[in-house]
């Protein structure tokens, strides 16, 4: 098993369909638990979504730093990966023992979002170009992340399941400063070497994260159904706008 923490903010129904991806896709590599903020109105919400998908161990947000750092303390697997509510399965994974994959002591992380189809760059709006990656299992590929820009050079993200090593992503998350997600993500800048300069991924993503144009912060206004209709065949990118 890997260890997963997923990241909600106030938004129940987005970390519900979340979920729903995971078991619709037969995703069962993964221990989950949720560092979540959520205002009283959301409460009950939340806690019905746990009861749903038996999702055992939750932390109301207090002080994100001291929260982050319980749940990473408390696991019990070598790996760990971070998902947002925003994230969504759109199939099954491949094939293949990522545990074993990473025993390379060259590979950082593995990545669920990304794979040969992320033919463009949605921050930059431009064409990711994937340099000399190699076959490291019948339905993977690596690569080296140095030598890459755009998101095959971007070992750190908190929203695409990146797999990384529990001891090393710990010690990095402990030393640096911040009080929320925001302030973590930008503390990956202070990371311009590290020793392991490889990633490696399924060959093709599984993986997505979603921005729908028209959702609000009232319960119950984000719909599902854009997403269902979404042609994944053509998925190009690591987030998508629906």
């Amino acid at each position: 098993m890997i260890g997963a923490i997923i990241f909600s903010n106030n938004s129940p129904i987005l970390l519900d369909t979340f979920l729903q991806s995971v078991s619709d896709n037969n995703v069962k590599i993964f221990n989950f638990s949720v560092l979540y903020k959520s205002d009283e109105q959301n409460e009950a919400q939340y806690l019905n979504v746990f009861e749903k998908h038996n999702l055992v161990t939750h932390i109301k947000e207090s002080n994100f730093k001291e929260n982050l750092l319980t749940l990473l303390i408390t696991e019990q697997n070598s790996l760990i990966t971070f998902f947002k509510d925003t994230n969504y399965f759109f199939s099954e994974l491949p094939s293949g023992d990522i545990e074993n994959i990473m025993e390379d002591q060259d590979i950082f992380c593995f990545s669920l979002c990304l794979g040969r189809n992320i033919k463009h760059c949605y921050y930059n709006d431009v064409y990711n170009i994937l340099l000399n990656e190699v076959e490291n299992s019948e339905n993977t590929i690596k690569w080296d992340w140095v030598k890459h820009y755009l998101d095959f050079g971007r070992p750190l993200e908190l929203g695409g399941g990146h797999i990384f090593h529990l001891k090393e992503i710990y010690k990095m998350f402990k030393k640096w400063a911040y009080n929320d997600l925001q302030g973590l993500e930008s503390s990956f800048e202070q990371l311009d070497y590290y020793p392991k300069e490889h990633m490696s991924s399924f060959k093709n993503s599984v993986l997505v994260d979603v921005l729908q144009k028209n959702y609000g912060t009232e319960p119950g206004t984000f719909s599902i159904e854009p997403l269902k209709a979404f042609d994944f065949k053509t998925l190009d990118r690591i987030i998508i706008e629906i």
